[in-house]
């Protein structure tokens, strides 16, 4: 399938479970992934591979083979921009986001000389801002003691879909 289209989140949670299985040939040991999600949640239309992207980008940016992580997903409903939505939250124990990739992704703001920091999160955003007609719908955080949060609102309807 190609596009920007969205499907199941039980079905783009199968795909993650699939990759997190692959990753676990390469990791091993390395990390424990345990996912939250309410029965009644799981028909509720996300993104494709949105979750995936996260994932990855976990993988990409915080994994490392003599280190353990653990990465929580829970999902549930919530009051956001006047409407109710899908409330993502994915923690992970690794290491912190940039402050300056937080800042371009919770405020919009800019820095020339880091334009190619977050640019996975920065295009993942444009995409649910094309989508849904809303401009932040992702909030980074960085953990105390460690670890970061993200957090992704997902809307009951988009407002546009391209297939």
């Amino acid at each position: 399938k190609v596009g920007l289209y969205t499907v199941s989140l039980e079905e783009e949670l199968e795909h993650v479970e699939k990759y997190l299985h692959m990753q676990k040939l390469l990791y091993r040991d390395s990390f424990f992934a345990y996912f939250e999600v309410p029965e009644e949640l799981k028909q509720w239309k996300i993104p494709q591979i949105i979750l995936h992207t996260f994932m990855e980008n976990i993988f990409k940016h915080v994994m490392d083979i003599n280190s353990f992580v653990s990465i929580f997903m829970l999902c549930s409903t919530e009051e956001h921009n006047g409407q109710t939505m899908l409330k993502i939250q994915i923690h992970n124990t690794g290491k912190p986001f940039d402050e300056k990739v937080i800042r371009r992704i919770n405020t919009g703001e800019d820095d020339p000389e880091d334009q190619n920091k977050g640019i996975g999160l920065v295009h993942t955003k444009g995409i649910l801002s094309i989508m849904y007609d809303y401009p932040n719908l992702i909030k980074l955080e960085n953990e105390e003691p460690e670890g970061t949060q993200i957090t992704i609102w997902i809307p009951e309807e988009t407002r546009m879909e391209f297939k």
